[in-house]
């Protein structure tokens, strides 16, 4: 089993990479919430958390196939669980418990789930109006952290 996890230096990674990416506009299969959240944590890792295979969508639908795969049909929180099993040095949190650095999946106000980052107050994720967009209106329902 591959092992992943934090770099020495991962904070200032983590910091790098946000002002780099501040301004990077959301984009289905290049800049979705799927592929920011995984450059992110490959950033501070060195490690992908996508299958080499799963990340060739470029629509929507496309995405939402891929994720079904992934998820066995159970959604983008089992995909991303899935994702994780396959590496040793990433286990499953409390919601409740997150810490800056984790992976999480969050219900939006529209009850949409998506993947973002916490950043120790809210979550990071892509945005087509903002780039980088801070979201503290939703419910983390999942999440997961590297070593």
């Amino acid at each position: 089993m591959k092992k992943i996890k934090k770099k020495d230096n991962w904070e200032i990674l983590f910091r790098e990479w946000t002002f780099k990416n501040r301004s990077k506009k959301f984009a289905w299969g290049s800049w979705d919430c799927v592929i920011f959240s995984n450059d992110l944590i490959k950033t501070i890792t060195g490690t992908s958390l996508l299958p080499k295979d799963w990340h060739t969508w470029k629509t929507e639908e496309e995405a939402n196939k891929a994720i079904e795969k992934l998820g066995k049909k159970k959604g983008l929180a089992e995909g991303v669980s899935n994702a994780s099993k396959k590496l040793d040095g990433i286990s499953e949190v409390n919601p409740d418990y997150v810490q800056k650095g984790d992976l999480v999946v969050y219900a939006d106000e529209d009850k949409n789930n998506l993947v973002g980052i916490y950043d120790g107050l809210a979550v990071l994720a892509p945005s087509s109006v903002d780039g980088l967009t801070v979201r503290n209106d939703i419910e983390i329902l999942r999440a997961w952290r590297v070593d």
